[in-house]
């Protein structure tokens, strides 16, 4: 497979894509998770990777504790009245 300028991305559903091997489409949950990323400012952009990094790059007993301290951020987020995540559920009080 070519790399660099000469290698080119196909849109899985593109007619030159017949018989290709692309990659499959995004689950919806990705595209969205990708939407809201998009959205974020190159601060909030850098600060998210670099969480991601650590968590990619980290033991699975760390792993466990950074998702039980992100849930326990969003629960705490959800107690605070007019707090809205973006994860969908409504904060409690509302």
């Amino acid at each position: 497979m070519p790399i660099g300028p000469t290698a080119s991305y196909r849109h899985p559903d593109s007619p030159e894509s017949a018989g290709a091997n692309v990659p499959p489409a995004p689950d919806p949950r990705v595209i969205h998770l990708l939407a809201q990323f998009a959205e974020l400012g190159a601060p909030e952009q850098a600060a998210f990777l670099d969480t991601l990094n650590v968590y990619l790059y980290t033991s699975p007993q760390r792993r466990r504790t950074l998702r039980l301290g992100w849930a326990r951020g969003l629960e705490a987020l959800h107690g605070e009245d007019g707090i809205a995540c973006g994860c969908g559920q409504e904060p409690r009080g509302r």
